[in-house]
């Protein structure tokens, strides 16, 4: 009797652990296999309003705005140095890098993100942020320090060594 009763237990449940084990297996497939959502998502369009939104959920932190568009030259000879900080100083480091395009043409953003292999995140902003920011050329560097204050503002293209500078001037 009780032999049988574990038949019938095992029988009941044999089904629902295969489930589980398909769907287990299912997933990880899923997970490894499927691209990442923000590959598919290489940018974001956003407003002014938005970017102050991302600025300020980053309080006590430093925060760099890369602002850009993929048709100048200088910004992309600087996009390499950007790629280098961003992978040496991780957000987790309390530095916030952003890359802001300029750029009209989304295509071009897009073919531009893959062309340097940006490896932050990056933000396509309209005339709201020009004028808010009053950008007259790029590339331009915006930095905000740790108590939300704009701090450098800064026209050309900078090197690896500057950008670690200002993060050391403002730790």
């Amino acid at each position: 009797m009780e032999n049988t009763l574990k038949n019938r237990f095992l029988f009941f449940f044999r089904p629902a652990r295969q489930l589980a084990l398909f769907l287990a297996v299912f997933s990880a497939a899923m997970f490894l296999f499927a691209p990442h959502p923000l590959a598919a998502e290489k940018f974001k369009t956003a407003s002014i309003d938005d970017i102050g939104t991302l600025i300020e959920s980053h309080e006590g932190e430093i925060v760099l705005l890369n602002i850009f568009a993929s048709w100048c030259p200088p910004c992309a000879q600087e996009a390499n140095n950007f790629v280098r900080f961003y992978h040496d100083n991780p957000p987790s480091s309390g530095v916030h890098l952003y890359g802001i395009s300029l750029d009209d043409n989304k295509s071009d953003l897009s073919a531009f993100i893959d062309r340097k292999k940006l490896n932050f995140p990056v933000y396509n902003c309209g005339q709201d942020f020009v004028d808010f920011f009053e950008i007259q050329s790029i590339p331009t560097l915006i930095v905000i320090d740790r108590a939300g204050s704009l701090v450098e503002y800064r026209i050309g293209v900078a090197s690896l060594k500057e950008l670690n500078q200002i993060v050391e001037k403002y730790k």
